[in-house]
């Protein structure tokens, strides 16, 4: 198996984490927990993605890492970059499917 399909384990208190998240009942530590294990075991948002001789592995850790950063990069954008038709709007409640 190569570095790029490899599956990083993720313990039972991080799939706890998970679960708490999804379910809307996580704490602050199980929130972090659960977006370490997004950024740093799922979507590998840091890691080199070249993989040597293997274009296909390269594109995949690219599009699994792009997810990755583009949530670093939400987290880390100031409100204040926000345009603002985007402030004034409500979050509007997700529907139940």
């Amino acid at each position: 198996m190569s570095k790029a399909e490899e599956v990083i384990p993720v313990t039972l208190y991080e799939t706890r984490a998970l679960r708490a998240c999804e379910a809307g009942e996580a704490s602050p530590d199980q929130q972090r927990l659960a977006m370490s294990v997004w950024m740093h075991k799922f979507s590998r948002a840091f890691e080199n993605p070249f993989v040597p001789g293997a274009h296909d592995q390269t594109d995949f850790r690219c599009g699994r890492a792009f997810v990755g950063q583009k949530v670093h990069e939400h987290l880390r954008r100031p409100m204040s970059d926000l345009h603002p038709d985007e402030l004034s709007k409500e979050a509007k409640e997700p529907k139940d499917e």
